[in-house]
C-alpha cells in the first residue's frame, strides 16, 4: 500500500474535518444552534476520529448509526487494511468487523466505556509468518471471532481503573483477561517520552479450549508426533522467554512457574479445559517504565501464580444479559444468580457498576446465610461508608508521586 505524503495528509484531514462540521442547509432563519444537534456533533467527532486514523491506515465502513443521545455508536460492515508485519508474505492483512458497538457514558468523574465486535475476523496475512504457518497447518484458513468485548471502568479522582477483556475465537479458543488498578494514568514530559504510571491491584487471564484441542491432536497424530514432546518444548519456550533468551540463570520461582504454565497448556491442548494465570501482589505494587525492561524485572514485581486445570478464584465470566434482565426485573432466579448479578454489580466488570442495585440483591442473602453473598454485601457497606466519611478506606493507597 502506498500512503500519501505528509501534506496530502495534513490536507484530506482538513478537508475532512471541514466537511464533518459543516451544518446541514437550513432556512435563512433557522438559528444555528438547531444545526448543532447531538448526533450531528457526535458524527463529526467519529469522522474526525475516522480521518484520523486514515492517516495510518486504509479504513471503510458501511454504516454508522449514533443513539442513546450521543453515548452508543454503533459502525457496521468495518474493514480495516493494515500493513502485513511480513512484506514478504503473499497475502494482505485485511481485518473485517460485521458490527462495532460502542458505549461510553460519564457520571461525574466517573466513566464507563463498552465496546463490543461481533463477527470479526483477520487474514493470516495480519501474522508473522511462524505463527500463520502453525495456524494454517490446524485447519484455520483466517482469525474468526464470535466476539471480542472490553468494559472500561475509570474514576478520575484517584485514577482508578478496572478494566475487562474477553475473546471469543470460533472453534478455537477464548480469553478473559481482568485487571483492577488503584491508579492507572500515562505521563510524558515531551523528552523522554510516554513512561507508565500504574499501581496494580490485580490481574488474571483464563484461556479456555473451544475447539482447538481437538485439531492439535489430530495434527501430531497425523505428524507421527509424541504428545510429550510438545510439553518439553512448552516449558523450553517459557524458559527462554523468562531469562529474555537465555541472558540469565531463573530463579526457582521463576523455574516452578515455567513449569506449572507449560503442564497447565499442555493439559488444555490435550484434553481441552482451562488454564489461568493470577498476579494479586502483596499490597499492590507500582509498575514503572523500569518494571518492563525485560522478563525477570517484571516476573518479580508481577509475583504471578498458576492455576491449570481450574478457572483462578477472583474470575468471574459475568453474567449472561438474559440473566441480568430476568434478575434485574425480579424474575424468576436462583440465589446463584442473583449473587453473580450482585457482584457484576459492585465490581462493574460485566455490569454497568451501581453499588446500591448489587446491596439490594446481596442483602438478602447474606441474611439467609450465603457466606459469599455476606462478603460481597460487606464490601458494598464498607464502600457507602467510605464514600459518606465515615470510615477510612484500607489498604491506604501511597503517594502516586513516591518514588
Amino acid at each position: 500500500m502506498r500512503l500519501a505524503s505528509p501534506a496530502a495528509s495534513s490536507l484530506a484531514l482538513v478537508a475532512a474535518c471541514a466537511v464533518a462540521l459543516a451544518p446541514a442547509p437550513a432556512r435563512p432563519d433557522t438559528p444555528i444552534w438547531n444545526l448543532l444537534t447531538v448526533e450531528l456533533l457526535g458524527r463529526s467527532l467519529a469522522q474526525i476520529g475516522i480521518s484520523l486514523l486514515r492517516n495510518q491506515v486504509d479504513v471503510e465502513y458501511d454504516r454508522l448509526d449514533i443513539l442513546d443521545a450521543g453515548q452508543r455508536y454503533v459502525m457496521t460492515g468495518l474493514a480495516v487494511y493494515p500493513p502485513s508485519p511480513d512484506p514478504s508474505s503473499d497475502e494482505d492483512c485485511v481485518v473485517e468487523i460485521a458490527e462495532l458497538d460502542i458505549v461510553s457514558r460519564t457520571e461525574g468523574d466517573r466513566s464507563w466505556t463498552a465496546l463490543r465486535a461481533h463477527g470479526a475476523e483477520a487474514s493470516l496475512g495480519c501474522l508473522p509468518t511462524p505463527a500463520a504457518g502453525p495456524i494454517s497447518a490446524l485447519g484455520y484458513d483466517a482469525l474468526r471471532f464470535e466476539r471480542a468485548e472490553l468494559d472500561l471502568d475509570y474514576d478520575f479522582g484517584p485514577s482508578a481503573l478496572d478494566a475487562r477483556l474477553t475473546l471469543v475465537a470460533a472453534e478455537a479458543a477464548s480469553l478473559t483477561v481482568e485487571a483492577g488498578f488503584d491508579y492507572f494514568w500515562v505521563m510524558d514530559d515531551g523528552i523522554s517520552g510516554p513512561e507508565p504510571a500504574i499501581w496494580l491491584r490485580e490481574a488474571s487471564a483464563v484461556l479456555e479450549d473451544g475447539g482447538l484441542a481437538p485439531r492439535l491432536r489430530a495434527m501430531m497424530q497425523g505428524q507421527g508426533e509424541d504428545p510429550a514432546e510438545l510439553r518439553a518444548g512448552l516449558a523450553a519456550g517459557l524458559r527462554a522467554a523468562l531469562s529474555d533468551g537465555g541472558a540469565r540463570p531463573l530463579s526457582a520461582p521463576e523455574q516452578q512457574f515455567a513449569e506449572a504454565l507449560a503442564s497447565g497448556l499442555h493439559g488444555l491442548l490435550m484434553q481441552g479445559g482451562a488454564v489461568g494465570v493470577q498476579s494479586r501482589p502483596e499490597d499492590g505494587v507500582w509498575l514503572g517504565a523500569e518494571d518492563f525492561q525485560g522478563a525477570g524485572p517484571a516476573f518479580a514485581a508481577l509475583q504471578p501464580q498458576v492455576f491449570p486445570g481450574a478457572l483462578p478464584p477472583t474470575v468471574r465470566s459475568g453474567p449472561t444479559a438474559e440473566t441480568m434482565r430476568r434478575v434485574l426485573s425480579g424474575g424468576d432466579a436462583t440465589d446463584e444468580e442473583r449473587r453473580e448479578v450482585g457482584a457484576a454489580l459492585l465490581s462493574g466488570l460485566g455490569a454497568p457498576r451501581a453499588v446500591q442495585a448489587a446491596l439490594d440483591l446481596l442483602e438478602p442473602l447474606a441474611n439467609a446465610g450465603d457466606p459469599e453473598a455476606a462478603a460481597l454485601a460487606a464490601d458494598a457497606l464498607a464502600e457507602r461508608l467510605v464514600a459518606a466519611g465515615l470510615a477510612t478506606p484500607t489498604p491506604a493507597r501511597p503517594s502516586v508521586m513516591a518514588p
